[in-house]
Formats: structure tokens, sequence, C-alpha cells
């Protein structure tokens, strides 16, 4: 079947979208895994076209994360552009991954990156044109797991009826926890409720709205938040990568077919902010400030060239001037 969609869409569908390259999959880097009972498969959604989503370094680190574990099939999806998605609709082609033109609702968990407020629609749009229930208490035991995570997944109360559980903090702290208490629960047979609160009790930052009642107040701001089964705290802790480091770092970046917002490697010399806005929700949600040494940063920034071809390298961080190596750095 997959190989039949996939013809579909390549001889029907591409010809007459715009910027098909980033429909086909198949980059420099990508990985491609067989779908085996005994693996998790799990698709990165990013809610946004892929000439964004590709620029963001989040995704890229999540994905090789994830495909370095046996046990795990990792496979991305981005939101289509208008033409496509008019030419989906029209032939009933499901939403489907990159790599083997999956149909999303067949994986084991989506996962969406949330990084601001305005791709909220993207995510109902993308989970209707993949055949899953928008609405999550309208999903059964054979729809996928939808969780969310990134900045805005700090907040989520306006995607509370739509997502199954929020990871809320760093992804590579978190998600592969999921992942591992997945596969443990899918070998064990529990219902989907019963992964639900096992997921709850277990993981610290990890939200699960249906086990919530949330109550507003008369200007629609929370006045509380109560679990509705006992053993579960109302305080969701943020997770935390302790050591830029030694936490895992994608040497080997996926190379899109076709030019993205930001076609270059990017190295992330530090998470956190000095500075400490109050107005600033990253810089207060991030601390504390963890930078990487001059001589991670080269060698990391040798790899991923020596693997990738590009030509230029951006430095990343919240606020490049207050890396307090910058200019080592640079004469480096």
């Amino acid at each position: 079947m997959k190989n039949a969609l996939k013809l579909f869409i390549t001889e029907n569908l591409l010809p007459l979208v715009e910027m098909p390259g980033q429909y086909i999959g198949g980059e420099w880097n990508s990985v491609v895994k067989e779908h085996t009972d005994s693996r998790i498969k799990m698709v990165l959604a990013f809610p946004d076209t892929y000439s964004i989503g590709m620029s963001h370094l989040g995704i890229q680190i999540l994905y090789g994360l994830l495909n370095e574990r046996e046990d795990t099939v990792c496979e991305r999806v981005f939101a289509p552009v208008d033409d496509m998605e008019s030419l989906m609709r029209k032939h009933q082609i499901p939403l489907f991954s990159l790599e083997t033109y999956t149909p999303v609702r067949e994986f084991d968990i989506i996962g969406f990156s949330i990084q601001y407020e305005l791709s909220y629609t993207n995510i109902l749009n993308m989970l209707s044109l993949s055949g899953i229930p928008v609405i999550a208490s309208e999903r059964s035991e054979a729809d996928p797991l939808v969780i969310a995570g990134g900045p805005a997944a700090i907040s989520p109360e306006p995607l509370a009826d739509f997502i199954d559980i929020f990871l809320v903090g760093d992804g590579e702290e978190c998600l592969p926890q999921l992942i591992t208490l997945w596969k443990d629960m899918k070998r064990r047979k529990l219902s989907r409720s019963e992964k639900l609160i096992s997921i709850a009790k277990t993981l610290n930052n990890a939200y699960v709205p249906s086990l919530f009642d949330v109550t507003y107040g008369w200007n629609n701001t929370i006045q509380q938040i109560r679990p509705k089964i006992d053993g579960l705290s109302p305080r969701i802790q943020s997770a935390s990568v302790k050591d830029l480091n030694t936490t895992y770092f994608p040497t080997k970046p996926i190379v899109p077919y076709v030019k993205t917002v930001h076609d270059r490697i990017t190295i992330e010399v530090m998470r956190g902010c000095t500075q400490g806005c109050r107005f600033c929700q990253a810089g207060m949600s991030k601390r504390p400030t963890r930078p990487r040494t001059v001589e991670n940063i080269v060698r990391l920034a040798e790899l991923c060239y020596a693997n990738t071809g590009h030509n230029e390298i951006s430095l990343a961080s919240l606020s490049i001037s207050d890396y307090p190596a910058l200019s080592a750095s640079w004469s480096r």
C-alpha cells in the first residue's frame, strides 16, 4: 500500500504543486528503518511548512536522538502548503511521513513541536488530514497517541481538548523516557486510558489534560487545576538538560533538497539566558544558563561540516552576545 501511495503521489500530485522537493523525502542523512512490531513508531510533526520546520534545530536533535535507538522508528511530517493540501483532500490522500510514505495515523505516536501559538490551527488541520479525531476524547485504541512539546507547551490549556499528552521542558530529556515507557505498556497490552494514567503518574513532566479539572475565573484566567484521580501531582515539572557538553547533538543533520529559511549548520552554543528579563518566557523557563565549551563547539562544527557540505555555520542561543566565550569561538 505504501508503494502504491508513493507512486500515486509522485505521479499525480507532485507535478502540480510548487516546490515538490519538500514532499519527496530521501534527503542526505535522513534515516529509513523497517517498521517491525518490536519497534515503537513515532512521527515528528512540525505544524508549519517544510522550509520552516527543517530550519528548526530541535527537530534535527529529536530525529537523530530517537533514530539512534534500535527499538524506535522516527520519521517526519510537515504541514502541506495550500496547493498540496487541496490535492490531498481532493484525492483523499492521508497525511504521510516523508521517509516511508506511511500514513500518519498508522504510527504509535505523533509528536507536535509547538514553537508559537499561530501554529495551533495547523495542528488541528494536520490531525484532520491524517484521519485522526481532532478531539482527544473521541480517539480510540486504534488511534496514535498525540503528544506535544516545545516552547508553547508551557501553556497547554488552549490545546488541552486536542492533545493527549504535553511534555514540558527539554525534549531530549523527557521524550526518550516516554518512548521507553510506551514500549513497556504496549508489550503489556494496556488500554489507552491505562497508558495515559501510567504516563501521568510516572513522568513528572508529562501533563495529561484529560486527567485534570481546570477551573476558570470570571475573567477566563485559571483559578485551580485539580487532578481527577489519586496519585497525580497538580504541579508539572519542566524537564531540563543539565549539561550541553554531554547531551546528544546531531552531527549528521538532514540536508534538504530545497532551500530552507536557515539553509546552514546550526550549533547551539548556550541554553538559557543570563539576563532574566521578566517579560521573556524563554529566559525564565530555560534557567539555568548552560553554555557549551568552545572545544565542543569546534568539534561539532567540524563533524557537521564533514557530514553535510554546508559552507555556513550559525551559532545559536537566546542571546548570542551573552555567550561568555563568543570571541574565543570566533577566533577558532
